[in-house]
């Protein structure tokens, strides 16, 4: 059966509760993803050599730059407006849970000269405030991908956590401490193991 639109939304969502099976719909409130138009200069954050903020994806086989997949990272107070404009609508399907791609896997600064100006540190309490009063204190069960620990507080799910060590050569070995510490609190997943060059020693740090 082919879904689409509003009304097959709404019966994919009371489909889905009759079977006790969550949904997790994904949104990103932090970056806008174009392949063509880029946002007004006011929505969008600057790196630091003044250039508008983008965030590419690649092909892993040859590392081409995936164009459709370019998104361009927004100032805070656009992604505010953003997230406090996409609750609001969303609320109106009834929904408990909500995913949020970006949450928890990125941070950007935003280094335009005059009052946009937000380092990173800013920049994260920013987001946690967002999140903390459009989301978590309306009860709401969020899904982010990675594993920033401040934002840990407010994931229920969290997808491609990080159970070992950067492999930098000062690190000699590895400890899951992150996957030890949140077992029982959060549910996570990691990378597919079936990709994995040691498959026995990722089920055993999971």
């Amino acid at each position: 059966k082919q879904l689409g639109g509003e009304d097959g939304f709404k019966d994919l969502i009371s489909s889905l509760e009759s079977e006790n099976i969550g949904l997790y719909p994904d949104a990103d409130f932090q970056n806008v993803y174009t392949a063509e138009d880029t946002p007004s200069n006011k929505y969008t954050a600057s790196n630091i050599s003044g250039e508008t903020s983008y965030i590419q994806s690649y092909d892993m086989v040859n590392f081409s730059a995936y164009d459709k997949l370019t998104a361009a990272v927004l100032n805070m107070d656009a992604a505010r407006d953003n997230l406090s404009s996409f609750m609001e609508d969303y609320s109106e399907y009834g929904l408990n849970n909500v995913s949020f791609r970006s949450l928890g896997a990125k941070i950007s600064a935003n280094y335009k000269e005059k009052e946009d100006y937000m380092e990173r540190q800013e920049t994260l309490e920013t987001l946690q405030d967002m999140v903390k009063t459009n989301v978590a204190d309306k009860g709401y069960s969020v899904m982010g991908n990675g594993a920033f620990a401040p934002y840990i507080q407010y994931m229920d799910v969290v997808n491609n956590m990080p159970v070992e060590s950067a492999g930098l050569d000062t690190c000699d070995y590895s400890v899951p401490i992150t996957s030890m510490v949140l077992r029982g609190h959060v549910d996570y997943t990691y990378k597919p193991i079936n990709l994995s060059y040691g498959e026995r020693k990722d089920l055993l740090r999971l």
